[in-house]
């Protein structure tokens, strides 16, 4: 099975896209076989921009994520050397479900929401939530616990200056500059 690596966070601006793409080409500048996954969600706006970057694009079935070996089953064919997956909405009912296969990956977080990202999320995805007026009662907070029982790697973007080396974050993890998690997964 190819390494796999998971980016979850909170569209828009957040920059998980970006940080998939950035990695797709580091991956391909060291003459990888790369795959970009994205769940199967409404719109797929961010299609173009992976076809547009030319890279191999495949939209992930929710059946894929009943099991690690319902993943490996689905997952694209061709030589992969890696795949990189990207999660939008990883706090939501039809978010979560594509993170069951694995037991780690990077949650993408903006600069600006780092110092309360677990409050950004709630807010963020609450006003998401009540375009979908089938669970109003939705409570993003029942999915934060199901959702972080896994390793969780931070990825700060859009920092405003360089650093010198990994900073603190509130709750105890730390901006990564690079070493994204790719773990295989022991879920089933």
């Amino acid at each position: 099975m190819s390494r796999i690596y998971v980016l979850a966070s909170l569209p828009p601006g957040a920059g998980k896209t970006t940080t998939a793409l950035l990695l797709e080409r580091h991956f391909l500048g060291q003459d990888l076989r790369v795959a970009c996954l994205q769940q199967n969600k409404g719109g797929q706006s961010d299609v173009h921009t992976y076809l547009s970057a030319g890279c191999c694009h495949y939209t992930v079935p929710l059946e894929a994520t009943k099991s690690r070996e319902a993943f490996e089953r689905w997952a694209p064919r061709g030589g992969y050397d890696v795949l990189i997956m990207e999660v939008t909405y990883p706090y939501t009912p039809f978010g979560a479900p594509y993170l069951i296969p694995f037991d780690a990956f990077n949650e993408v977080v903006p600069f600006e929401a780092r110092a309360d990202w677990k409050s950004f999320v709630f807010t963020k995805t609450l006003g998401y939530w009540k375009e979908y007026p089938s669970d109003t009662n939705f409570d993003p907070t029942e999915l934060w616990d199901t959702v972080h029982d896994r390793t969780v790697q931070t990825i700060v973007t859009k920092i405003p200056s360089p650093l010198d080396g990994p900073a603190s974050i509130p709750g105890g993890s730390s901006i990564i500059r690079r070493g994204l998690s790719a773990t295989p997964s022991s879920r089933g």
